[in-house]
């Protein structure tokens, strides 16, 4: 009922349908996670991302699905351990449907965790970020708003296919003969709805996610302008305490010669007192007004 092949097998095995060539043209650059149905027939392709905030997929293969089987076509070496690692969910499947189904969810069957380390994370990342630590926090932030992004429109994707298999379960449900096999697609149907609602969660809870890296960017944003306005206060505050001194060098660098300290002999003292007595008098104002 299951069969990996690599994508020059299927090439070879495949009927020349329009459906066959469409997925072998996919598969050579797989972005994305959608499916297409003609006749008795399914193919469509899938790219599960990575439970970390590294951009490489986890996996990346395509799939044709018949009544009798469901081929997996990948290039990917380690493609058969990722498969192997649902071995317990594949021997329960009664059809390749369902089996497609258990593939489906154990893509997605710790993803809770993961986005619940990713939301610890940032709960840290904001913790230190107003402690005043913020190295390489829009590094790290950057990280998680990427991988957010691409399992939103993973969720997206997936959802969008359980949907339609959800309503062709529905659709073939009326037709068939059979009390038998009536409950089996009604018990199909009812398990695609469940995989559509616990992505549509998975969604939501990502999107707070995301919300919440957008608040922490404003944060951060904040916090570095407030840096910022710090500064510029500081150097306000030393521009202004040394106009004065300024103005004071200017008049005493024209040398005139009926200016009369120029000939006096505490002349240089008194200067550097005056100088002196501005400087602290305007610390004294500043710190007075809380500008120091």
């Amino acid at each position: 009922m299951l069969r990996i092949i690599s994508s020059a097998e299927f090439r070879q095995q495949q009927d020349g349908s329009r459906l066959c060539r469409e997925m072998l043209h996919s598969l050579k650059s797989i972005r994305y996670c959608k499916a297409e149905a003609e006749g008795n027939a399914l193919a469509g392709i899938m790219r599960i991302p990575r439970k970390s905030t590294e951009r490489t997929p986890l996996a990346c293969f395509g799939f044709y699905m018949t009544k009798k089987e469901l081929v997996l076509i990948s290039d990917e070496p380690a493609f058969s351990s990722h498969v192997e690692k649902h071995r317990q969910r594949i021997d329960s499947a009664r059809s390749p449907e369902e089996l497609l189904l258990l593939l489906f969810a154990g893509s997605i069957a710790d993803d809770v965790l993961f986005l619940s380390h990713i939301d610890m994370a940032m709960d840290e990342m904001e913790e230190k970020l107003l402690a005043g630590k913020d190295r390489d926090f829009l590094h790290e932030l950057t990280k998680f708003r990427r991988k957010l992004s691409e399992l939103n429109a993973f969720y997206v994707q997936l959802g969008e296919m359980a949907d339609d298999f959800q309503a062709q379960a529905g659709a073939q449900t009326g037709k068939q003969a059979g009390k038998q096999a009536g409950d089996e697609l009604i018990s199909d149907r009812l398990a695609w709805q469940t995989m559509a609602e616990r992505l549509e969660r998975l969604q939501s809870y990502v999107s707070l996610l995301h919300e919440y890296a957008l608040q922490l960017t404003e944060l951060y944003q904040s916090e570095q302008a407030a840096k910022q306005n710090r500064v510029i206060s500081i150097l306000t505050v030393v521009t202004t305490i040394f106009l004065p001194l300024t103005l004071l060098t200017g008049w005493y660098g024209m040398n005139f010669a009926a200016m009369p300290e120029l000939d006096w002999k505490y002349g240089y003292l008194c200067a550097i007192g005056a100088a002196v007595l501005i400087v602290v008098g305007e610390i004294i104002y500043f710190k007075k007004k809380k500008m120091l």
